[in-house]
């Protein structure tokens, strides 16, 4: 694998995992498969991209009051990143609800402590 045109060390594997990257590093890196058999076939490249920015903000979608009392919604996000939903009565004091790992863009959640309060706020925001 090369990264502006120069090999990353040690990158000969068919599955490179990076650690931390940076926005600087946002750019499309090349993958060179060599193929070896008896029959005579030329490297071929392929171009692989690694973008890095700024996390998608949340958004909570689909908000239901359910005749229990319970609170359902959908958490909108980046699938693989944390979130956490938090609460509050007064958009003041916020308190952690759930810690969320999406696993897709679409998450749905439950706040089942919804009728001890006679009204509720909701936020989402990424943790690390």
């Amino acid at each position: 694998m090369q990264f502006n045109g120069a090999n990353i060390n040690n990158a000969t594997n068919t599955t490179l995992a990076f650690g931390q990257r940076s926005e600087f590093q946002s750019r499309p890196y090349s993958v060179v498969v060599t193929v070896t058999t008896n029959l005579f076939v030329p490297p071929t490249a392929f171009t692989a991209g690694l973008f890095i920015g700024p996390p998608t903000q949340p958004s909570l979608l689909n908000s239901q009051l359910f005749p229990d009392g319970s609170f359902h919604g959908v958490l909108q996000g980046q699938a693989y990143r944390n979130y956490a939903i938090d609460i509050s009565t007064n958009l003041t004091n916020w308190a952690a609800l759930i810690p969320l790992t999406a696993t897709n863009t679409l998450n749905p959640f439950t706040d089942s402590t919804a009728t001890n309060a006679p009204q509720r706020f909701y936020r989402a925001r990424v943790v690390p």
